[in-house]
């Protein structure tokens, strides 16, 4: 997710302080759909009730955070209704 997107970023920009080498050069592994890909997918799910194993909310390009708005909703009682 985009944790882990600026966690590897920040260790790539890593520099050794004399020589001006790289210390790191981090491999980045994705599982899922790039997020235009992965918004059919969402869509599909939330109105077909169709889930694709690889490629919903939770796997994709960004992770879970790309489709979130910051918001925890436990859909527990007063969060029950129509979010």
């Amino acid at each position: 997710g985009p944790a882990g997107l600026f966690c590897a970023l920040q260790l790539a920009q890593q520099r050794h302080p004399t020589t001006g080498v790289p210390l790191y050069q981090p491999i980045l592994l994705e599982r899922g759909q790039p997020v235009e890909s992965r918004g059919r997918d969402i869509g599909a799910l939330i109105h077909r009730k169709s889930i694709s194993t690889e490629s919903n909310f939770a796997f994709g390009e960004g992770g879970a955070g790309t489709w979130s708005d910051g918001k925890l909703t436990t859909r527990i009682g007063r969060n029950s209704g129509t979010v």
